[in-house]
């Protein structure tokens, strides 16, 4: 198997919720601390078929939202 560089997560936050902040900042912290990349995309409001783009678009080994 090759590797191709880091591992890597994309974040993706919709709204403004402290729990959900929280939680993504420890998702954050862990990824620091074990070497993947992460990259946090965070929307006030985003309509459905535009977050559904934003997700296709990515590319990343991992997409959390």
């Amino acid at each position: 198997m090759k590797v191709k560089g880091r591992p890597s997560l994309s974040i993706i936050m919709v709204g403004d919720s402290a729990a959900s902040k929280s939680f993504i900042n420890r998702k954050l912290k862990a990824c620091e601390f074990v070497g993947i990349d992460a990259k946090l995309y965070q929307f006030d409001h985003i309509e459905q078929n535009r977050l559904i783009s934003h997700i296709q678009s990515l590319n990343t080994d991992g997409i959390l939202v």
